[in-house]
Formats: structure tokens, sequence, C-alpha cells
């Protein structure tokens, strides 16, 4: 694993997306984002590189429309 790799705690997702803390746990509940990385029960966060190529292929499924 690359241990410089960045961590995206939900408040920092929100930033990067431009949505709403609220909407990020909707997303999840709705499993319409990658499944976050637990730290503890309650600690959640992404990989960046993870958000990166979701967006990617969303980004690319939405061209091909």
């Amino acid at each position: 694993m690359n241990t410089n790799q960045v961590i995206l705690r939900p408040k920092d997702l929100s930033k990067k997306l431009g949505i709403s803390l609220t909407t990020i746990w909707r997303w999840r509940k709705n499993k319409s984002l990658p499944e976050p990385i637990y730290f503890t029960e309650k600690t959640i966060g992404w990989h960046e590189s993870t958000i990166d190529s979701w967006l990617s292929d969303k980004m690319l499924t939405a061209s091909q429309k």
C-alpha cells in the first residue's frame, strides 16, 4: 500500500465534490459512493485515489449518454 495516500474524511469529501454532508450520507445509504474505509466504528474516510477513479468513471459514463 502506498503510505502517501490521502484520506478524505467526510467533510473533506464534501468540499472536494461541492456537496453537503447530508448528500454524502444519502449517497452512502443509496450506495452511490464507493465504500469508505473504517478507522473505528464511527470514523470513516475514503482514499482520494478511489474517489478520483469513481469521478472519472462517472464522467465517462455521462459522456457516453
